[in-house]
């Protein structure tokens, strides 16, 4: 799997890191997730967008909140069902 940073946002002075997890599959398809890094703790979604446009959108959406790993979870589940 490989980790790339996308972004970062500030809260409560420190910053958090938005990464884009990139996992190759079977006959060169691809699966995206993300990682976000704050004061010591990391929250990881892996494997919930086939598509890189896609997870870019909610690395957006996850830098504009400052969302941090404590409600990763929460957000990407609500991102997820708003897609559907």
């Amino acid at each position: 799997m490989k980790k790339t940073l996308a972004g970062t946002a500030w809260c409560k002075d420190c910053q958090i890191h938005y990464y884009l997890l990139t996992d190759r599959l079977d006959h060169d398809l691809e699966s995206y997730g993300v990682l976000v890094e704050y004061l010591g703790e990391t929250a990881v979604c892996s494997g919930i967008a086939p598509r890189c446009r896609q997870i870019m959108e909610l690395l957006e959406l996850l830098q504009r909140g400052a969302v941090t790993p404590v409600t990763l979870g929460d957000v990407v589940e609500d991102w997820l069902l708003s897609d559907a």
